[in-house]
């Protein structure tokens, strides 16, 4: 591989694993966790943008 190509492959990479680290995240895993374990702290939704054009009907 280019050096070029390395610097670029691990500025990616420090800045996949600032937003892996974010405080927002570890919340998200562990509500999913606690969820996973049937010990449910609040629901876990995921909405796809996709579906919004359907729900505005009125």
């Amino acid at each position: 591989m280019r050096p070029e190509d390395i610097r670029q492959i691990r500025n990616l990479a420090e800045r996949y694993a600032e937003a892996a680290a974010h405080p927002r995240n570890q919340e998200n895993i562990r509500l999913h966790r606690a969820v996973n374990n049937l010990q449910m702290i609040r629901p876990v939704v995921l909405i796809d943008e996709q579906p919004w054009s359907e729900l505005n009907t009125a």
